[in-house]
């Protein structure tokens, strides 16, 4: 859904929830994915809040973004979301905020998270911009099981001294990342690769 202010936002809440309906009984998690242009950062915890209003167990995370890619279209929205349905998966968010601490403890840090979950799938990376010396921590991360899935990209336009924020509904993180682990005994996992365009 994109939306352009809070009232369109609702609507599509609504919607959504109409949708939903038919899925209660057998949904085991909800992922709602809210991209919001910078300008409207004073807003995460409004528009997070109107998310678990409808959807008490969905898990949030985002990020600030100037523009919205949608089915391959550039668009200018100021609230885009969208909602991914489980019905046996589970999934666990993972605040990755980078300080001035050395890395390779973030790393570890990371890693001994991603060895306690079992049925580990695949693990989504959201990074809030560049210049964030991932190598350190990725090279420690890349030790657990070479069959879990790895992707994700950077919320921001590209630009090497440009940030913008990933937030889930309790932290709003100005530079780091998000992790979003996937998994379950049956979870199924495929990963491509795309590039972006200006």
């Amino acid at each position: 859904y994109t939306c352009t202010d809070e009232k369109e936002f609702t609507r599509s809440l609504v919607a959504f929830r109409q949708k939903q309906i038919t899925f209660t009984e057998n949904i085991s998690a909800i992922l709602a994915t809210l991209y919001i242009i910078t300008s409207e950062k004073t807003k995460i915890p409004t528009y997070s809040a109107l998310i678990k209003r409808y959807f008490p167990m969905a898990s949030i995370i985002g990020g600030t973004t100037f523009t919205s890619i949608n089915n391959t279209s550039i668009e200018n929205p100021a609230i885009t979301v969208t909602f991914t349905i489980f019905t046996e998966a589970n999934i666990k968010i993972i605040p990755l905020p980078v300080t001035n601490s050395k890395p390779i403890f973030t790393g570890q840090s990371f890693l001994n998270h991603i060895n306690k979950v079992e049925n580990l799938k695949a693990v989504q990376l959201i990074a809030s911009g560049h210049d964030l010396n991932m190598e350190t921590l990725l090279g420690e991360v890349s030790k657990c099981d070479p069959e879990i899935v790895f992707f994700g990209g950077i919320i921001n336009e590209g630009y090497a001294n440009d940030y913008g924020c990933v937030f889930t509904a309790r932290h709003v993180i100005e530079r780091g990342l998000l992790a979003i682990l996937y998994y379950g005994e049956t979870l199924q996992v495929k990963a491509g690769n795309c590039c972006g365009w200006k």
